[in-house]
């Protein structure tokens, strides 16, 4: 009995050490992602990263809401043609968003990322702090709509319209990232500019059937 009692405490001794290795494995993992996420927003501090996230949706909004003072569009046609508007525009701005992000990393010969203990972690890191100010940016550019028109739909609208905004432009961040790194900053602005241009054509019956098969479009549509 003794020595059943002796091997059941060893295990659970050893169980307990396991316990403590793992939550400080997830407690250091923890500690790397947010000098990662520290040290992405340093590198960013003095491009035009930032700005170009809220002076563009608040700029786009100035200019829809004068040309909105001289038309006599119905408040349903100002809204699907503002929120079009914003979708199809956004990716050209990811990919000027992600050359931004890039550049840095370009200057020195992409030294920080290749030198990085853990690439896939920095990467990841640059696709997270896009994303999430493109979300940030979309929720601007929606909020201002109902300030310039005076009147709003209902929250779950706007709910609806943030989601069909954001989630297909998680993948055309990671395309863009790729485009980058791959062929250049030239074809990844080149593909934004080519993809802004398909969502705006693929609004029409050219796209019926095609436009779920081009992320470009998948939010506009």
């Amino acid at each position: 009995d003794n020595a059943i009692v002796g091997k059941d405490g060893a295990v659970a001794v050893r169980l307990l050490a396991d316990a403590a290795d793992e939550v400080e494995r997830m407690r250091q993992d923890s500690s790397h992602s947010r000098e990662a996420v520290v040290a992405e927003v340093i590198k960013l501090k003095r491009s035009a990263f930032w700005l170009l996230h809220f002076i563009l949706p608040i700029a786009g909004a100035v200019i829809v809401m004068f040309y909105y003072r001289i038309s006599s569009l119905s408040l349903q046609d100002k809204f699907n043609i503002y929120m079009t508007i914003v979708s199809a525009v956004y990716p050209v701005m990811i990919a000027i968003a992600t050359t931004l992000s890039f550049r840095v990393e370009e200057e020195n010969n992409f030294y920080l990322i290749l030198s990085a203990p853990d690439r896939k972690k920095v990467l990841v890191t640059k696709l997270l702090i896009l994303y999430i100010m493109g979300c940030v940016s979309a929720f601007l550019a929606i909020l201002l709509f109902p300030f310039m028109i005076g009147k709003c739909y209902s929250v779950i609208v706007w709910i609806k319209i943030f989601m069909l905004i954001c989630i297909p432009n998680l993948m055309l961040y990671a395309i863009h990232i790729f485009l980058f790194l791959r062929f250049g900053k030239n074809l990844s602005v080149f593909a934004g500019i080519c993809g802004t241009l398909l969502a705006m054509v693929f609004l029409t019956g050219l796209g019926d059937g095609i436009w779920k098969y081009v992320p470009w479009c998948m939010g506009t549509r």
